[in-house]
């Protein structure tokens, strides 16, 4: 009814993750979900795999929805998730989808990448926004907020001491 003014959301990303994808102590961490020519799911995932994969759709379904809303009811809109991996171009990304692809290149809207660790995040974790009318947003995201020390970049992927996956 036009009552909204703007969305943010933030999909589930943990069945997208590119993480997925590495190899750890010889075996990947945890197995890929999706590909990139099985973007909603792949064929022969377990019942548990499918809920985890099928909830995710419908939670980033509705993400895509609100904002498609706002493109046409003049409001605004950022979704964030990680950004599309370089490290492994057959990753799947919800970037790559032909939804995300529609409203990126609508008059209104635009990706914005950057890494988090401009932010204080202990590592790199590049990201990206699609913006519905946030035209100026670009410009604080890309502006460092804290003083970061120059160390090792801590790379998240593989299992903690506790044995769990570290992302």
């Amino acid at each position: 009814n036009g009552r909204a003014q703007g969305i943010i959301a933030s999909p589930p990303y943990e069945t997208w993750s590119a993480a997925r994808y590495l190899m750890v102590e010889g075996k990947t961490s945890p197995p890929p979900l999706r590909t990139l020519t099985e973007p909603w799911g792949k064929m022969g995932l377990t019942l548990r795999q499918y809920k985890q994969v099928h909830l995710s759709n419908i939670l980033l379904g509705v993400a895509l929805d609100f904002t498609m809303i706002m493109l046409g009811t003049g409001g605004f809109a950022m979704l964030e998730h990680p950004s599309a991996t370089t490290y492994r171009i057959s990753a799947p990304s919800i970037w790559r989808l032909p939804y995300t692809q529609i409203i990126a290149n609508s008059p209104a809207g635009r990706f914005v990448h950057f890494r988090q660790r401009i932010h204080g995040q202990i590592s790199e974790k590049p990201t990206t926004l699609l913006t519905v009318r946030l035209q100026t947003l670009s410009r604080y995201i890309h502006r460092p907020q804290c003083y970061i020390e120059q160390q090792t970049k801590k790379v998240l992927g593989g299992l903690t001491e506790q044995g769990t996956w570290e992302t």
